[in-house]
């Protein structure tokens, strides 16, 4: 249902392309799926899911991360970089399809200390060398080697990729030539620029000192379209950053999404009542109405208009000065010419085999390996083999433009435990694969995605089909009908976390197939491997 990771040594683990997997606890109710079938004569091998919610996309490279469905087929169909109960030992982390290992030492001891000094990024250049099995082999019986996985960094680094999968947001070494053209002496050029308009007031308006330093066109776009985009990256920064390393959760426990991060944000308040009420006067009863992006947006202008600096202190793991002299840096250089497309390759993704790449990045930070997590898909299903050539610098599609990515509408293919068979009267069918590398799904050969909504009848609550015992095992969301007084009993195990609970059927999973404890982001469901005869 939901991923999980445990991390050990100075940082919590996340799952930044998962991470916002709470942002959006709630029913999808805009998609309107089939309605649902009359339950499947199962036997010992079948587990059953009852879902609130459809799912937004059979393409794991766009796979919704705030919905349980998507998140729940990539999980079961596919294999992560890294996976989910890794942990590092040294400068070394295996996941369950690769070693992940970093090259040098970071003398971490040498910079001086510093207010949440575990979240800044260190002026140090580091190397990962990623060396993966060599026993994967996807659903159809193809082998994935290294290019599989470099074509999925390329798809993830591309300037088009608006998924949720964060690997682009590293500072990968060569990752703005790549995508801009443009390098470092490009970027200082304009960024100086930027560094004095931020001296200027906003409503200035006789800009005549300072026209040896900007134009007025370079002092209206960063204070009126560049600032204006800056903001909304950096609530969406915000966002990710709180929902996936879930940092003073305790506070604000309740929340999730925009409202906790306009609550951590000093952006609003939270009564004793669980209502929450912005600086902007707006009151939110956190049932049936919740804040959104542009609430957020119209609080930071109410609470701090154009100090950029105020709006810095608001979230200090967040460098809103930095996102915003990069979108003016971007637009400048590309309104006078200054992006080119000399450059075709990512110089920090070196392959350097047929199972190993070293990646290096151009400065340093703690939760790097975080954004590793994403699954690596086959190359020879989602891409195009003909526009694969590494040596040629070219990484099976076109730079710049992934429509034939985005657009793709076949089943999802990957190297997980298992591979989508059909959806069929509102159920998503998963079967084993055969081909599977990893340790085998117990006696679980089959899984059976039941897919609701409101106007989908009886099973809308999907505890109702754990009572009936339609289903095996279900989600229900903090707001929906029964929630408070969903309590574990004879027949219903029930595992609770921010948010959500989970259900299951105690009469079909054997209890040591269950977590022990039910965390925010928890990936217990591909560990699965027993139930029992109905």
């Amino acid at each position: 249902m939901i991923k999980k990771a445990n991390k050990s040594h100075t940082y919590i683990f996340i799952i930044l392309v998962l991470t916002m997997l709470l942002s959006g606890c709630f029913p999808n109710t805009s998609f309107q799926p089939e309605p649902t079938a009359t339950p499947a004569d199962t036997t010992v091998d079948t587990v059953i899911l009852g879902y609130s919610e459809h799912f937004t996309t059979l393409n794991p490279f766009f796979a919704d991360t705030t919905t349980n469905v998507d998140m729940d087929i990539v999980n079961l169909t596919q294999l992560f970089l890294l996976d989910v109960e890794d942990i590092i030992i040294g400068n070394t982390v295996s996941s369950s399809i690769a070693t992940i290992q970093q090259l040098n030492e970071i003398p971490i001891q040498t910079f001086a200390p510093q207010t949440d000094s575990t979240l800044s990024r260190y002026d140090y250049e580091v190397t990962y060398k990623i060396t993966l099995n060599d026993n994967l082999y996807t659903a159809e019986g193809k082998q994935i080697t290294i290019d599989d996985l470099i074509f999925n960094m390329y798809v993830l680094c591309d300037v088009s990729y608006d998924g949720q999968y964060k690997l682009g947001m590293l500072p990968i070494k060569g990752i703005d030539e790549y995508r801009y053209g443009f390098n470092s002496e490009i970027f200082n050029k304009y960024a100086t620029i930027a560094e004095n308009i931020v001296q200027v007031a906003p409503e200035t308006e006789d800009l005549t000192p300072y026209e040896q330093l900007f134009t007025k066109t370079q002092f209206d776009s960063f204070w009126k379209d560049d600032f204006q985009k800056s903001c909304r990256q950096y609530m969406e920064a915000i966002v990710d950053h709180i929902n996936s390393t879930r940092v003073g959760i305790d506070e604000g426990s309740d929340l999730s999404g925009v409202a906790l991060a306009m609550y951590k944000c000093d952006l609003a308040k939270l009564s004793q009542s669980g209502e929450l009420e912005d600086v902007c006067g707006k009151k939110y009863d956190m049932e049936k109405d919740f804040p959104t992006a542009e609430d957020f947006l119209a609080c930071v202008k109410q609470a701090h208009g154009y100090n950029i600096d105020g709006i810095e202190t608001m979230y200090k793991p967040i460098h809103f000065s930095t996102i915003l002299i990069k979108e003016f840096v971007v637009n400048q250089a590309k309104i006078n010419g200054d992006i080119t497309e000399e450059n075709d390759k990512i110089t920090g993704i070196k392959k350097t085999g047929n199972f190993t790449l070293e990646l290096t990045l151009s400065t340093y930070s703690i939760y790097d390996e975080l954004y590793f997590v994403f699954p690596v898909m086959p190359l020879s299903y989602y891409g195009d083999l003909d526009l694969y050539n590494y040596d040629a610098n070219s990484f099976g599609f076109t730079k710049g433009n992934i429509d034939q990515i985005r657009n793709f509408d076949k089943y999802p293919m990957g190297a997980g435990p298992f591979k989508y068979e059909k959806t069929a009267d509102g159920i998503i069918y998963l079967t084993e694969n055969v081909n599977y590398s990893g340790e085998k799904p117990g006696n679980v050969k089959r899984v059976l995605l039941y897919l609701n909504n409101k106007d989908s009848g009886e099973y809308y609550n999907p505890v109702s089909g754990i009572i009936n015992g339609t289903y095996d095992i279900c989600m229900i969301f903090d707001g929906q009908e029964g929630y408070e007084n969903l309590i574990e009993n004879d027949k219903i195990g029930v595992l609770s976390a921010t948010n959500y609970k989970l259900a299951y059927s105690k009469e079909r999973i054997m209890q040591d197939s269950m977590p022990s404890k039910l965390s925010d982001t928890t990936t217990w469901l591909r560990n699965i491997k027993k139930v029992k005869m109905k």
